[in-house]
């Protein structure tokens, strides 16, 4: 036996003394859901209409917009370091060493007379 419990902004589905819970993305008209199970297949089907269609979809776009500000954000950070002439860890991408390892790598090479 199952049972299913349709509330605005969760659904809950009690199946052989399990709960499962599932939070939903937009709040939905819990009086006009529909449960059906198919007769092939035996797939659980749950209709919830949404109280308002648009809800999710402004979301949807709104962490669009708030995505692509971020990408500029980053684009004109990343363009400010190139033109002051970038930090440390850039340095590799204009052939340049630091740190450590470089000075390591430049003592070796003075030491075998490569320098």
């Amino acid at each position: 036996l199952i049972d299913i419990d349709v509330h605005p902004t969760y659904v809950s589905i009690v199946i052989k003394s399990k709960i499962l819970r599932l939070s939903l993305p937009a709040e939905v008209k819990s009086q006009d859901a529909t449960a059906e199970r198919s007769a092939a297949t035996g797939k659980l089907v749950i209709t919830m209409p949404k109280v308002d269609p648009e809800e999710n979809m402004l979301a949807v776009r709104a962490a669009e917009r708030a995505r692509e500000r971020e990408r500029e954000a980053a684009k004109e950070t990343n363009e400010y370091q190139t033109r002051r002439g970038g930090c440390d860890s850039h340095a590799h991408r204009k052939g340049g060493r630091t740190g450590l390892a470089s000075d390591m790598m430049r003592e070796a090479a003075a030491v075998a007379g490569t320098s």
